[in-house]
């Protein structure tokens, strides 16, 4: 399954500029903002175990502050 943490780690740390073509960057932006391929849409479609062990191991007051 296609995943967009490098490219998420490079949006957080500001590092995109990287990426020397703007038209490219674009592009980019896109496919992972709308294919269903990046960020919450990934969060909303899985749930893996280590997820659900953090979870349970996570107190309910501090779940809802994160």
């Amino acid at each position: 399954m296609p995943s967009d943490a490098s490219f998420t780690e490079m949006r957080s740390a500001g590092e995109l500029g990287l990426i020397a073509d703007e038209n490219r960057r674009g592009r980019l932006e896109d496919y992972y903002s709308l294919s269903g391929v990046g960020g919450e849409s990934i969060i909303r479609e899985q749930d893996p175990a280590y997820r659900q062990q953090v979870r349970g191991l996570t107190p309910w007051p501090v779940q809802q502050y994160i």
